[in-house]
């Protein structure tokens, strides 16, 4: 068996750390005072943050990415987003047997929503950074302008 690949960055913790912290977040105890009833349209803004708690995932892979990081060995992307979305899944469905807490579909959607749409937008850049390093680097690894 061929050692791991994945190269550590202060970034890699982050997303570890983030996790944890959404899992605390989703299974403390709340006297429901954070209840949100929605605005008048109907919003609520709790959605919101489901959002953006999961949207931040796909920014920290994106960050570890960036700067050569590894967060897995193998598809990086296809395994952050599997990661990312069965917690999402997990963290919204543990409150489901949580007597102080409630199940909400909603907020499931949300979660999933903001996973899906983060590695979407990290997912088009880096195929589109795949692609433009293709067409810079020529396989002979000389630019044009270097000869």
């Amino acid at each position: 068996m061929q050692p791991s690949q994945v190269k550590p960055s202060p970034s890699h913790l982050t997303f570890w750390l983030w996790l944890l912290l959404l899992l605390i977040l989703n299974v403390i105890p709340t006297k429901g005072t954070l209840v949100d009833k929605g605005t008048s349209t109907g919003f609520r803004f709790d959605c919101l943050t489901h959002f953006l708690a999961f949207l931040i995932l796909p920014v920290i892979y994106r960050r570890i990415r960036y700067y050569g990081g590894t967060l897995f060995s193998g598809n990086q992307l296809l395994h952050a987003f599997v990661v990312s979305g069965v917690c999402a899944i997990g963290f919204e469905y543990i409150q489901h047997f949580l007597p102080y807490r409630t199940f909400n579909p909603q907020d499931l959607f949300y979660n999933l929503l903001g996973v899906i749409f983060g590695y979407t937008v990290v997912g088009t850049i880096e195929i589109s950074r795949t692609r433009y390093r293709c067409l810079t680097v020529p396989d002979d690894g000389v630019r044009d302008d270097e000869t």
